[in-house]
């Protein structure tokens, strides 16, 4: 391992504060804290351990306290506003100021994307095509065995939403059943609308229904 080259700046010996200094370098430490330089700077620049340089000014009667900014003004567009509308290292380091829309453009940019994927290509992407019955089975997360898909930060069945992606939106009140007596499958051309009471119904014709005992309901 090589050997650390003392600083210029110390001298034999040691005090309760670390290595002790020179005048001079005391001096200049305690006019850099003074001019608002943080400590951990001085302490790399003086070769001192950052305490030390913390001991200088609480005997010197300086205050190392950093007011928080409560606004800020984005270091990339300009934007000016509350510190809600920055990437949060704004909030713990002054020197980093890009508000939250400039952050995710840079991290798509260096993803090389240019924005989200649209529904179709994502569910698409994550499905396999059954060529006995054309199912288009969902090879992604599974609720009791229906397919789950994030949209907008919040958890979707993927039928529904291929359902709207292919029709347009749901009316209110109504469910998407399965034709192909499939739960996995987002095909919309397996799918159609129908009342709750539709669904129970198209449940026991197809032999599904299950009673209290775990038995399935069997028309005879």
């Amino acid at each position: 391992m090589k050997p650390r080259t003392p600083s210029a700046h110390l001298i034999e010996g040691r005090t309760r504060f670390g290595n002790r200094l020179s005048a001079e370098a005391k001096s200049k430490i305690i006019a850099g804290l003074r001019g608002g330089s943080r400590a951990t700077p001085l302490a790399r620049e003086f070769g001192v351990s950052v305490n030390c340089v913390c001991q200088y000014a609480k005997a010197n009667g300086i205050s190392l306290e950093v007011a928080t900014p409560t606004r800020l003004t984005c270091r990339d567009c300009g934007h000016e506003g509350p510190l809600a509308d920055f990437k949060r290292g704004a909030r713990r380091c002054g020197h980093v100021r890009q508000c939250r829309k400039c952050a995710l453009d840079e991290s798509r940019m260096r993803r090389g994307s240019s924005g989200p994927k649209p529904l179709a290509q994502r569910i698409e992407e994550r499905t396999i095509p059954e060529p006995n019955t054309g199912c288009f089975l969902w090879t992604g997360a599974l609720v009791h065995g229906y397919p789950e898909i994030s949209v907008n930060s919040k958890s979707k069945r993927a039928h529904r939403v291929s359902y709207e992606v292919a029709n347009g939106p749901i009316p209110s009140g109504l469910c998407v059943l399965h034709a192909c007596d499939t739960p996995a499958c987002v095909n919309p051309a397996h799918l159609f609308l129908g009342t709750a009471r539709d669904n129970v119904h198209d449940c026991i014709k197809k032999g599904r229904r299950r009673n209290s005992f775990g038995r399935t309901h069997v028309r005879l």
